[in-house]
């Protein structure tokens, strides 16, 4: 296991095989073309939405869409569409309702929803909110039942959403579609408290007078087609001529960027970093043990050169990687505010088609990774927190005489839940799987002393579960909004560098990542930096 922190010259490498691979995708790769990749995405969803309707026994025409739509529509409902017109109606609840989006987020919330009896999303100004379904004909299943809805009903549900409904494609429109994993992922961090106040107040504040919302309308109009459509020569949209980024356009995405070959810099890159990595590796086990002769160097373990575990690679992985994309997008911004200099959607349009994807996805991965590495404190309180309310749940079940099926079920769905999500998952859904326990009691009549001795359990666990949830938001926001402004504030400077080819200011961003990440910081400006490399001391970042 590499136990060794990243010293000056693995800094060089990342930093210069993100620069370099940035100047080739700046260079040679093309951009790519959202309305291309909107045509194609849409064919291949209808092509499949008609595929998967035939295997569910549609009897209907091989060119019947509308027909494919609406059988799946009937064969897998999901009550988050009870809620239709809390979420904005046939336009937005796709957007708003996070049941809708193909992601793990959207599987998990759809997973609560059949135990809560309640839906999850955003309002109009983009605050996270939870709305009852009990009241709007939502019907408790059973456990089995309600699994099956959740998971298995909502995927094929989300099949028949991809290209709209039914009655838009019989009208001869496009129908509304569903958000792709990007914009679902924006759209859901839009709802995030520390991210909406990175923004500060808005100037044009909505009615309920709270932080910014324009990142939560963005991803409102880009879903809508109204940002990047077509517009006339007063910026107003021309009719007709949206153009969705929803998930037909994301998966048109993938195959620009293969036909555009936007993956070639991004397999450089990697492949740079872990190669000189790799040779760094070599040579420091032939100094730390001395090896004088071929034969003793083959005795080195390859697998400690070529696959070593420890936090020095990823963050020469995520430091190459910041520096690719924050050259990539600086790239794109400067050519589509050149192109576009009075027309705004214009330039939203250009702007986007001039981002490669592929370094967005790599740096997603690699961002993760980082939080992964330095979140594991912050997760393993939150999983005794869990554990501890597990094993309350399983003491609770081990009664042998009551409190009958139903109990056991209540109980059998909170462990389901999880297994399924995360521990701050589980604490949430548990909350209400003692509610039903309280419910379940009451119905099946139980003897009065018993019943009372297990709802005071219950009321006690609540209120404890309440507690550590309220611990835990805190905690969650404090820390993401601690990095993510951070981040923001040295990916600007780095921009700005770039833009106005100023050194000192891009190490002054890069320094900022450095700190928040936990590393020493050895040089502050180019002069510092010369000095340093001249020196044989090491860099501990």
């Amino acid at each position: 296991m590499d136990t060794k922190n990243m010293d000056k010259w693995d800094g060089f490498i990342a930093v210069g095989s993100g620069m370099l691979t940035a100047a080739i995708d700046v260079l040679i790769i093309s951009d790519i073309s959202l309305k291309e990749a909107h045509t194609w995405g849409s064919n291949e969803v209808e092509t499949l939405v008609i595929k998967v309707a035939k295997s569910k026994k549609f009897n209907g025409e091989d060119d019947d869409l509308a027909g494919a739509v609406r059988h799946l529509e009937n064969a897998y409902p999901i009550p988050a569409d009870l809620l239709t017109n809390d979420f904005g109606g046939g336009l937005n609840h796709h957007l708003r309702d996070f049941s809708h989006h193909p992601t793990l987020v959207g599987l998990l919330f759809s997973i609560i929803s059949q135990f809560t009896g309640c839906g999850y999303g955003t309002d109009t100004q983009g605050n996270f909110i939870k709305i009852n379904m009990k009241d709007k004909g939502f019907e408790r299943k059973d456990i089995i039942s309600s699994i099956y809805m959740g998971i298995i009903a909502w995927f094929f549900h989300l099949i028949s959403d991809m290209a709209g409904s039914s009655g838009s494609i019989a009208a001869g429109k496009e129908g509304t579609g569903i958000p792709g994993p990007i914009l679902s992922l924006l759209k859901e961090l839009s709802s995030v408290p520390g991210i909406k106040q990175l923004a500060g107040k808005s100037q044009n504040k909505g009615p309920n007078n709270e932080y910014n919302y324009k990142f939560s309308l963005m991803c409102t109009k880009l879903f809508q087609g109204t940002l990047i459509g077509g517009h006339d020569e007063n910026g107003k949209l021309v009719r007709d001529s949206e153009l969705r980024f929803d998930l037909r356009t994301e998966i048109g995405i993938v195959d620009q960027a293969i036909i555009n070959k936007q993956y070639v810099p991004i397999v450089l890159n990697e492949i740079f970093v872990r190669a000189l990595y790799s040779i760094r590796r070599f040579i420091e086990e032939i100094s730390a043990n001395k090896l004088a002769n071929i034969d003793a160097i083959k005795q080195i373990g390859m697998e400690n050169v070529l696959f070593s575990k420890g936090k020095r690679l990823p963050h020469m992985l995520t430091l190459s990687n910041v520096t690719f994309t924050s050259i990539d997008i600086t790239s794109a911004y400067v050519k589509a505010k050149i192109k576009n200099k009075n027309n705004k959607s214009g330039f939203a349009l250009d702007f986007m088609q001039g981002i490669n994807y592929a370094g967005l996805l790599r740096l997603m991965v690699s961002s993760s990774t980082e939080l992964g590495l330095g979140s594991d404190k912050l997760y393993t309180e939150i999983h005794q927190i869990a554990e501890k309310q597990k094993e309350k749940l399983i003491a609770l079940l081990s009664v042998e005489d009551n409190p009958l099926d139903l109990l056991t079920k209540a109980g059998t769905a909170g462990i389901t839940i999880a297994k399924l999500g995360t521990p701050y998952g589980f604490v949430s859904a548990t909350i209400d799987v003692y509610k039903q326990v309280s419910t379940a009691l009451e119905e099946k009549q139980i003897a009065h002393e018993e019943r009372i001795r297990i709802e005071a359990i219950c009321a006690e666990n609540i209120e404890l579960i309440e507690n550590n949830r309220k611990v835990i938001s805190l905690a969650v926001s404090e820390y993401m909004e601690q990095h993510l402004q951070v981040f923001s504030t040295a990916i600007d400077k780095m921009n700005q560098a770039i833009i106005e080819n100023d050194v000192n200011l891009f190490i002054e961003g890069n320094n900022l990542i450095q700190n928040d990440l936990g590393h020493e910081i050895q040089f502050t400006n180019m002069d510092e930096f010369e000095e340093m490399m001249s020196s044989d001391n090491n860099l501990k970042l």
